[in-house]
């Protein structure tokens, strides 16, 4: 079958109709929010840092040319639509490649699995893979608790590590209040600051969740020696440091990893987990990883191989 080189993805129905739809479907007082910036525009077709809009903010405007300097949290860290990632996708979906079957095992997990083995700090070899970061930090706090037969966890004030489960718990309670999700498991110290991690780590305490740079409590940067004594005091606890990379990852830093060789690079913190998202396909494909030191592995999958698994 001859393709048609001249399909239409953006742009096949009106802005105007868009918008309406997308307020009565979906969310409206998004729409209203961002007619309020004068930004009631539908995206179109994205390259590299520019969104192009079908239209103007008015019907008498042209379409506009916006820059994503926000790359979407890290999302689009090679730009929108990079041509070797897009190819690599179209090849695969060419060979009939689909997302397999949890319940087998898979070539591809297995050679990404070691791919990143390859890129973590030393001694972090083990994988799991889901499609959210939320669902990464997730796997990582699950995955906590099974090994010390803990339930607390201590996260930070203005944080944010995702809108599911555990994630949303261990997330600010801006995120987390109005849906009446509270848990005394989990408690939150002050970013940066070792003596508000003193006063709250225990030998009953399951985990520690950082972010390397904390956008959402105002993109903070730690003190020389921070990491480094949050990694004492877990060793001290035997409690499993987990470091949330979904948005500092991947050479967002200018290194692989902001907390190893990266943006704390005098410390080399290796910490127990380092969980990643977003920027992981570039914006292409739905993936996040929880990666893990080997010894984690059996007390969550030693009895039960399928205790936990993604199935998309």
């Amino acid at each position: 079958m001859k393709k048609d080189s001249n399909k239409k993805y953006f742009g096949t129905s009106s802005q105007k109709e868009l918008l309406k739809l997308y307020a009565k479907y979906v969310n409206s007082p998004k729409v209203r929010l961002f007619k309020g910036f004068g930004l009631g525009v539908i995206p179109g077709e994205r390259k590299g840092v520019k969104i192009s809009t079908l239209e103007g903010a008015k019907p008498t405007e042209p379409p506009m040319d916006l820059y994503n300097c926000h790359s979407c949290g890290g999302v689009y860290n090679l730009g929108h639509g990079n041509p070797k990632i897009v190819q690599v996708l179209k090849d695969a979906l060419d060979s009939g490649l689909d997302i397999g079957d949890h319940l087998l095992l898979s070539e591809w997990r297995a050679l990404l699995g070691k791919k990143l083995a390859d890129l973590m700090p030393p001694g972090i070899t083990k994988t799991t893979f889901g499609v959210s970061g939320g669902e990464a930090v997730d796997s990582a706090i699950k995955f906590s608790r099974a090994h010390t037969k803990r339930k607390k966890c201590i996260s930070a004030i203005g944080g944010f590590h995702g809108h599911t489960g555990f994630a949303l718990a261990a997330g600010d309670p801006s995120f987390r209040e109005k849906f009446l999700w509270t848990n005394p498991d989990f408690k939150q110290i002050l970013f940066g600051d070792v003596e508000s991690l003193k006063k709250n780590i225990s030998d009953d305490v399951a985990c520690v969740i950082l972010e390397t740079i904390p956008a959402s409590a105002g993109v903070l940067i730690a003190q020389e020696g921070y990491f480094s004594e949050v990694r004492r005091l877990c060793d001290e606890h035997d409690v499993m440091m987990i470091i949330d990379e979904v948005q500092t990852g991947l050479g967002r830093t200018g290194h692989f990893w902001a907390i190893y060789g990266g943006l704390y690079e005098h410390e080399k913190v290796i910490p127990d987990f380092i969980v990643l998202g977003k920027g992981m396909s570039a914006g292409i494909y739905p993936i996040s990883s929880c990666s893990y030191k080997p010894f984690i592995e059996n007390a969550v999958f030693k009895d039960d191989p399928f205790i936990h698994i993604s199935t998309t």
